[in-house]
């Protein structure tokens, strides 16, 4: 089953993840840059298409890591990539922006139903939007708990479900090549394996949410996650510019490296299944193709027209004998 054969498969992504863990920085930063401008230059033309853009670069910005986790993980199968790190950018926007729109749509959904079943009136709601995300969670849990929580774990098994379907392709999308061999078609290879894959994002997702809570209570086993979380806190409090990191001590950069560390293992093993997936896919279509080539050889064998020794031969054996 895919899901128990990705857990082991996910820490060979991990080392592997780890040595491109510069790169992914960078493409990260460079990402945020284009999306800096573009939210910028589409403000001035429209407010919605700026939202887009922005939740669209959100979106796309999960992917990357995503990315190159599929990346590293089909390259430890020996599967060349045709594209380098710059040009998956492209897909990644791709991707993140039909994400963002099937996002947006989910939560419409989630609002339609929250106005319809509760006591709150469209301008209401309408006015919660000038509030930010925590105030605007809590006041709608306030109005009907039930009911908000339901539509929260709605919304978020939804992202989870579209970000699980969509991994194969962004397995694609990572080295520019599906599973047939030919350059990486959009969307080729969506929902495949969901069930499994389904269940690794959830898992992921969930580490990922705890992986703060669980690097202090590991370190807090070692006696140092208090001092951790005390400069951090120091830091923050009088944050002024990137010149203020250099007073991080060294319990601090633990804590931040063990949280980076367990972020890329969560990425790792959503990343795992889909290459698991995608693998097998591959090995299908060359299977296939193994099988159809030693049917053509086959035809071609019996096609041949038969040498002149044999034909003689041949006709020699059904000849009858002479008898004198």
């Amino acid at each position: 089953m895919i899901f128990f054969r990705a857990i082991p498969f996910s820490f060979s992504i991990l080392w592997r993840y780890l040595i491109a863990f510069p790169v992914l920085v960078i493409m990260l930063v460079v990402f945020g840059l284009i999306a800096a401008i573009l939210a910028f230059i589409a403000s001035m033309l429209s407010t919605f298409v700026s939202v887009l853009i922005i939740v669209a670069f959100g979106v796309g910005a999960t992917a990357i890591p995503v990315m190159v986790g599929l990346r590293v993980g089909l390259q430890a199968h020996y599967l060349k990539p045709k594209i380098n790190y710059v040009q998956m950018l492209k897909p990644a926007i791709g991707y993140g922006l039909f994400e963002a729109v099937v996002i947006l749509m989910i939560l419409g959904v989630a609002g339609a139903v929250f106005l319809f079943f509760s006591s709150m009136t469209p301008l209401e709601m309408i006015a919660l939007g000038e509030i930010d995300e925590d105030a605007l969670l809590e006041t709608l849990i306030a109005t009907d708990p039930l009911l908000a929580w339901g539509l929260i774990a709605f919304v978020a098994l939804a992202t989870f479900a579209i970000r699980a379907a969509l991994l194969v392709p962004l397995a694609g999308a990572s080295i520019g090549v599906d599973p047939s061999g030919r350059p990486h078609t959009p969307f080729f290879g969506f929902g495949s394996g969901f069930l499994s894959v389904f269940a690794l994002v959830l898992l992921s997702q969930l580490g990922l949410s705890f992986s703060v809570p669980i690097a202090i209570f590991g370190l807090g086993i070692l006696g140092i996650a208090q001092d951790a979380v005390m400069q951090i806190l120091l830091v923050a409090d009088g944050f002024k510019g990137p010149d203020d990191l250099a007073d991080l001590g060294r319990e601090a950069l633990i804590l931040i490296g063990t949280v980076v560390f367990l972020s890329l293992f969560f990425f790792s093993l959503q990343c795992a299944g889909a290459v698991l997936v995608f693998l097998d896919k591959y090995k299908e279509v060359k299977n296939r193709q193994k099988a159809f080539d030693e049917v053509m050889r086959e035809e071609e064998e019996r096609a041949k027209p038969m040498q002149d020794t044999d034909l003689r031969e041949l006709l020699r054996s059904r000849m009858p004998e002479r008898k004198y």
